[in-house]
């Protein structure tokens, strides 16, 4: 509910927000959002509307591969032609965190980095993708966030340096990766 109030909030109409968990559901319809206890798959299927846009909000690496690609097709297919279909997952080409936040949960199936994320939406038929970093400094009152958005500057550097040393081109080293693709018009 913390999404769809968010963009209830900002003028955005026709916000449906979806969750497997009652709980979490019942919090956000007690603030008079539309939310659902829905699984994505049944929910999308269901949908008689083409939507505008997709977001989802849970990592993409809690599915399988398999189900990765079902569920790509599956929002498509559900976009209206030139919506957009926005997701995140575990960065792999983070140093730091990237094997540790996959393995340090057992449904975390894959990682993703800025290639992978463009092949697999490409291969689903999105266009105009864009893939980008999620920071985690967002709380900007707190000022030694400054101090740790310098530092992981600093890292990131370090970082694309040494991965052009062995012929890779990675440059995105954030904890988490986000990505966004079209339905072609």
């Amino acid at each position: 509910g913390y999404f769809v109030n968010l963009l209830v909030s900002r003028g955005y109409r026709n916000v449906i927000g979806i969750d497997s968990f009652p709980d979490k559901v019942e919090w956000a319809k007690g603030r008079g959002l539309d939310c659902r206890v829905a699984q994505v798959f049944a929910f999308l299927r269901g949908s008689e509307v083409p939507w505008d846009a997709i977001v989802a909000e849970q990592e993409l690496n809690h599915l399988t591969k398999g189900e990765t690609i079902a569920f790509l097709a599956e929002a498509r297919d559900r976009l209206a032609p030139g919506g957009v279909l926005v997701l995140h997952g575990i960065n792999g080409a983070s140093p730091l965190t990237g094997s540790e936040s996959r393995a340090g949960n057992f449904d975390h199936y894959y990682s993703l980095t800025e290639y992978s994320f463009r092949q697999v939406l490409e291969h689903t038929g999105f266009t105009d993708i864009r893939v980008f970093p999620l920071n985690l400094y967002v709380f900007w009152l707190n000022p030694l966030n400054y101090v740790a958005w310098l530092i992981d500057r600093l890292n990131a550097a370090f970082f694309a340096f040494q991965f052009k040393l062995v012929g890779k081109s990675a440059r995105i080293f954030t904890k988490k990766i986000g990505a966004a693709g079209r339905r072609p018009a």
